[in-house]
Order: C-alpha cells, then sequence, then structure tokens
C-alpha cells in the first residue's frame, strides 16, 4: 500500500535555543510499514523547507491511499486547514490523525475532516490498516471514526513490545542536518511510558487507557547504542536528545542505564547527549557515566519549590531532592534545564515569593521560560479542576484555566509581558544576528542567557509591587512602565556588547 506520514511544523526555527528534531514518531511508524513492505513517504514541512501549497502538490501526484498526520497542540489548526484543500484533491484517500493531542481531542478532529484517530502509540493500528485495510477497521485496536454524527471507538491497542519493533527510518536526517550543527538533535528513545502519575500529565493517561499505567517498557541498552552508532556512521550527527518521558526511570533501571553509557563509551562515539527526567532519579554515579559518555543537557521536571505545590500536582518528590539533582548536574558541568510551573490554579503571593526566592539564586535563564500550568485534556489536573469546565487547552494555545484572583492575575500579566519581551530579544534580534553569521553558537547562548536572566530582576519588582496581605493592586501602568525601563536597559546593554 502507498502511504504518506506528515507532520505540518512550524513550532522551531533552527537555532541553539529553538534546535530542530526529526519526528521520532513518524519515523517509528514508517520503520514498521516498511519493513512489512509498504510504500512510505515522510513529509515535514520544516525539515524539508516546503510550503503547503507544494506539499499538496506533492501529495496529489503520490495519491496514497493513507495519509497519517501527527497532530499537537501547536499545528493542529494549522493541519485542520491542510486537510481542507487536501480532502478536495484526494477525496478517496484516508487521513487519519495519531499522538496524545489526537488521542484525547478524537471528537473534534473526527468533526474536522479526519476520517480516522489512532488511540494512543501507532505503529500496531497503521500497520494493520495498512495490511488489512480500511474496511477492516472495526476489527483494529485502538482507532476511533465517525458515522453520522456518531463517535466509535475500538478498544486501545497493546501497546508493542519494543524489542519487536524494526528501527525508526531515517530518510529525512539529510534535510536536518543541513542546519549548522548546534541547531538540531536526532531523537532517540531508550524507553516507553513512566512509572509516575502526576495530575498535570496527559502521558499517564494515554498509559491507563491501555491498562499500561506505572509500566515503563525499555530498550536493549547494547542494540540502543548499536543504533546511535549507525546514525552517527551514516549521517555524520553528534548531537542527541532521548525523547522518553523520564530517562532514568527508578532505581531498578539505573542498571539498564549504566549499561548504555558503558556502551557509548566503549565505541569511542564523541557525541552530545539530552536527557529529560526527574529529580529523585538524579544519582552522583550515574550522572558521572553518562557524562562521560557524552551528557551535556538535562531537562529536569521539578515543577516547584514549593511543598504544597509538588503535593497538589501528585509528583512525589519533596523540595530538598530538587535542590539536590541541580547541585548534582551543575557539580559535574551538566546544564540543568528547568520544569517549572509557579502559576497554577492553587497559587498565591507567598508561594510565588517561595519559588522565586530559589529561582533568583539559581538563574532563570536555566528554566524552560513557560511558567504557568497548561491542563492537558487527559490529565488528571483537567478532569478535576472545575474550571473552564475541564475543557483543557484549546486549539488557540491558552492554557485551559482562569487566574480568578485579581492581585495573582496581576502578577501573571506583568511576569508574563517580561517573558515575552526577553523571548523577542533572543527570538527575533539575536536570531536574526545568528542567521547573519554576526553570532556564533557559543555567543548566541550566552546573550541569550543574559537575557533571560533578567527576568529574575523583573519577578523582584513585581512580587515587591504587589501586597501580600492588603486588597489593593498596584498601579498596572506604572508597574508596567518600570519593568518596560528594565528591560529596554537589558536590550541596550546586550546589544552594546556586541
Amino acid at each position: 500500500m502507498q502511504i504518506a506520514l506528515v507532520h505540518i511544523s512550524k513550532g522551531v526555527d533552527g537555532t541553539p535555543v529553538s534546535p530542530v528534531v526529526d519526528h521520532l514518531g513518524l519515523e517509528m511508524i514508517a520503520g514498521i510499514l516498511k519493513a512489512n513492505k509498504h510504500m512510505v513517504s515522510q513529509f515535514d514541512t520544516m525539515l524539508m523547507k516546503k510550503d503547503e501549497t507544494s506539499l499538496l502538490s506533492e501529495l496529489e501526484e503520490l495519491s496514497p491511499e493513507l495519509i497519517g498526520f501527527t497532530v499537537n497542540y501547536a499545528n493542529v489548526q494549522d493541519t485542520l486547514n491542510f486537510i481542507a484543500s487536501l480532502k478536495e484533491l484526494l477525496p478517496n484517500t484516508q487521513l487519519i490523525a495519531g499522538g496524545h493531542y489526537a488521542t484525547f481531542h478524537l471528537s473534534s478532529l473526527l468533526n474536522n475532516g479526519f476520517d480516522l484517530v489512532v488511540l494512543g502509540e501507532g505503529e500496531i493500528p497503521m500497520l494493520q490498516l495498512a495490511d488489512w485495510g480500511i474496511e477492516k477497521k472495526f476489527q483494529i485496536s485502538g482507532l476511533a471514526w465517525l458515522s453520522g454524527k456518531t463517535v466509535f471507538q475500538n478498544k486501545p491497542a497493546i501497546p508493542p513490545d519494543l524489542k519487536f519493533l524494526p528501527e525508526a527510518d531515517r530518510e529525512l536526517l539529510p534535510y536536518i542536518t543541513s542546519f549548522p550543527r548546534g541547531c538540531y538533535k536526532i531523537a532517540v528513545e531508550g524507553s516507553r511510558g513512566c512509572l509516575y502519575n502526576c495530575r498535570f500529565c496527559s502521558i499517564a493517561a494515554t498509559q491507563s487507557l491501555s491498562k499500561n499505567s506505572n509500566c515503563r517498557r525499555m530498550k536493549n541498552p547494547v542494540l540502543l547504542a548499536e543504533e546511535i552508532e549507525n546514525l552517527v556512521k551514516k549521517f555524520g550527527i553528534k548531537d542527541f536528545w532521548f525523547m522518553d518521558p523520564d530517562f532514568l526511570g527508578s532505581s531498578r533501571n539505573i542498571p539498564t542505564i549504566h549499561k548504555l553509557g558503558d556502551e557509548i563509551l566503549r565505541r569511542g562515539l564523541d557525541i552530545t547527549l539530552e536527557i529529560d527526567t526527574r529529580s529523585d532519579a538524579i544519582n552522583e554515579e550515574t550522572i558521572k557515566i553518562l557524562k562521560a559518555s557524552g551528557l551535556k543537557t538535562v531537562f529536569l521536571g521539578i515543577e516547584s519549590f514549593d511543598q504544597l505545590t509538588l503535593n497538589s500536582f501528585s509528583k512525589g518528590t519533596v523540595v530538598q531532592q530538587n535542590l539536590n539533582a541541580i547541585e548534582i548536574l551543575e557539580n559535574h558541568g551538566i546544564r540543568p534545564v528547568l520544569g517549572t510551573i509557579l502559576f497554577h490554579p492553587n497559587s498565591s503571593i507567598r508561594q510565588l515569593k517561595r519559588e522565586h526566592s530559589f529561582l533568583r539564586q539559581i538563574g532563570y535563564e536555566k528554566t524552560q521560560m513557560l511558567f504557568r500550568l497548561k491542563m492537558y485534556r487527559g490529565s488528571r489536573i483537567c478532569a478535576e479542576e472545575k474550571d473552564c469546565g475541564g475543557r483543557g487547552v484549546t486549539q488557540g494555545e491558552d492554557y485551559g484555566w482562569e487566574i480568578n484572583d485579581p492581585k495573582l492575575n496581576l502578577a501573571w500579566l506583568m511576569f508574563d509581558y517580561c517573558r515575552t519581551a526577553l523571548l523577542d530579544i533572543v527570538f527575533n534580534d539575536l536570531t536574526s544576528l545568528f542567521r547573519k553569521g554576526f553570532l556564533d553558537t557559543e555567543r548566541f547562548l550566552l546573550l541569550t542567557d543574559e537575557s533571560y536572566h533578567t527576568l529574575g530582576d523583573c519577578v523582584d519588582m513585581i512580587l515587591e509591587a504587589i501586597p501580600e496581605q492588603q486588597e489593593n493592586c498596584p498601579n498596572t501602568m506604572e508597574l508596567q512602565n518600570s519593568l518596560q525601563e528594565i528591560l529596554l536597559n537589558t536590550r541596550m546593554k546586550i546589544f552594546k556588547s556586541l
């Protein structure tokens, strides 16, 4: 069968702070389809620098029987607009949506043009669709479709054993390696699933659909090191990002992680690694081994430095673990990138001050620069909170909940005003200079850190201006003008240094 897999992607710009990453999910599906003799073409508008008009023409000429789209909060509207045009060109082609977003927004997607939605992991449902044909959809686990106005949904597919999956098909990697080094990362995975059940996370909800909660499936570390080595040899790739929800996992996973690090080191691979994990998984021995094998950056989902907040998220960690993890990473010369959720339905000015006191010392440049909870549909917090009727994040990428307390809302508005202004310096001004060759990667990253560090000064002013006890809020315009002066001084300082 002729199949196309499509990612409508506009969310990154190919710079050191917004690196291009290949879509491992589609590559894995392509791998299993090709291994079973199906003809597969992959399209990623960002990697291929392809506009949607030319993509429409290519798909019309290819005329595949199935087209699978990966859908997320950032690209859903662009994807829906695209398939509206595509259906006119290929009315007999089945259009399929997949991914976390698709799993929990299946009704909306089916009512807006998609013929099918894959629930959860896509390899097995897509292979069975290709093998058996659309007329057998009633027998394929993990599919949903619309008949009339009724949504029909088969039971979720059993997640595959990773050792039986073929390697990802990497046909688009020549596009990604056309970017300068430091501006892209190659996606790999050592495992799937998470052992935890944080209230704000939709990964746990996806697992629960297939009765697979609190379960983690790991790849063989020797075969994984071999896969990485093959990518290095074939494409000259040096920079890898493990997409696992929690790369380190629990203590029983540590021997496998150590084996992977040892295997990479034994093969003499001169590479860099980035991982995502939790603070309670960080320990000296593991970080030392991974550092030797190339670990440079760790996204650390600490969420909060406030214990009541951690408890309300069912995070299962304590503040001291967060601090210890950051200290271990920095002692080994590894860059922590902190996932922090300062603003949430139970936030208070007192809690924000507590969080800020820690981040001021650590440096806001070591955060993800997001800070406000997004209530993803499927997560427990979205289902349990009454704010916004549990609708979750909408297509417009809002947060899925409102801040009702006037002082807290003012704090967020000013916080977000400063945050977006600093992001603008990086993603517009510095990025423009980088693309024109006036900044190298090292200088670009240094100036990015200087920009983001300024957020600490801004938050000092915001929290000092908003009284914890008094009901009255400060004059918004006066506060914004004062903050604007800090931001302008930062911009001037950065550009004077060039």
